[in-house]
């Protein structure tokens, strides 16, 4: 591995785990305040990161030197100019015994000479925000490295049942870890036993039961949705979205687009495409476009009437399912 790496992007849990990564590979023991500095050159003097990176560590022979917001490599200020001396001929003698980390909040400035000569010998890494596909690896890699095993299929649900990002996901892959330990697999009950649902995956089981005409399902997702305090309008609106999800998914069958394909064209998670394909097979295309018609009657209806909200709400869950 090489000495200097400089970590850039907007995952930044990815650049946390990365960090510690490469930290406990370097290093030859467990950290402490002697072998692992950090600084954020925002609040901390810069003189002190220069003054690590000059002296080893006391107590071990290597040492991990980590610098967050390094503004002598982000901006101009004249304050970083003994920054950029010092980085200039640091460079041309590295200290083996010593990694250096430099967490940037932006993208290198490729004109500065400082980031051309870094950029010959450094370790540059940005980390963007996983796509579904890699999140997915992300949660395969997690159970399988803890010896359960989970399917793809349940991979997607989970993405699409929690609607987590990777910042938020990890503290809910523990909690699963835990509850599925004994009996090494992960399945779909499991995950709504442990994960919380999202209000997409409630406003995507409340469209899915309508064109199946589930009316106990729908009861209590309404029910559901009523104590969770959110507003009808504003559930309509997710309501219509959904729709037009599926009248797109209809348009892009019908031209011959697998689901794949159409998961990649509007965005959106290949295991809500899946279902979305059963729902609308075998739809008219028009009588899609009729129900968001409906929506918007009942949200204009939600705008001037005084009859109770959810009510109104609940007429128009009940007239959807008459049109279909």
């Amino acid at each position: 591995m090489k000495n200097i790496y400089i970590l850039y992007g907007e995952n930044k849990e990815v650049i946390k785990d990365f960090k510690k990564e490469i930290t406990k590979k370097f290093l030859s023991e467990e950290k402490n305040d002697f072998n692992y500095i950090e600084y954020d050159l925002k609040k901390d003097d810069s003189s002190e990161w220069i003054y690590e990176c000059k002296s080893n560590s006391f107590f071990s022979q290597k040492k991990v030197v980590v610098i967050n917001n390094p503004l002598f490599i982000e901006s101009n200020l004249k304050k970083t100019k003994e920054e950029v001396n010092f980085l200039e001929e640091y460079i041309k003698n590295i200290n083996k015994e010593i990694l250096l980390i430099f967490i940037l909040e932006v993208a290198l400035d490729n004109r500065k000479k400082i980031v051309k000569d870094i950029k010959k010998i450094a370790d540059i890494r940005e980390f963007k925000n996983y796509n579904d596909n890699e999140l997915g690896k992300y949660v395969f890699n997690y159970f399988k490295k803890n010896k359960i095993v989970i399917s793809e299929d349940n991979i997607n649900f989970l993405l699409f049942y929690s609607g987590l990002k990777y910042e938020e996901i990890k503290g809910e892959l523990d909690k699963l870890l835990i509850y599925c330990f004994e009996k090494k697999t992960v399945e779909k009950e499991d995950i709504k036993s442990v994960i919380s649902k999202s209000l997409e995956y409630d406003i995507f089981s409340l469209t899915n039961n309508l064109f199946s005409k589930n009316y106990k399902k729908l009861e209590i997702i309404l029910n559901s949705l009523k104590l969770s305090g959110e507003e009808p309008i504003f559930l309509i609106t997710l309501i219509a979205n959904q729709l037009r999800i599926y009248i797109n998914v209809k348009i892009l069958l019908k031209n011959n687009y697998n689901q794949k394909e159409i998961a990649s064209i509007l965005k959106i998670h290949p295991y809500r495409v899946k279902l979305a394909v059963e729902y609308v097979y075998n739809r008219d295309l028009f009588d899609l476009m009729d129900l968001i018609i409906i929506c918007k009657e009942y949200d204009k209806r939600l705008k001037t009437s005084y009859i109770d909200k959810y009510l109104t709400f609940q007429f128009l869950v009940y007239k959807l399912c008459e049109r279909l």
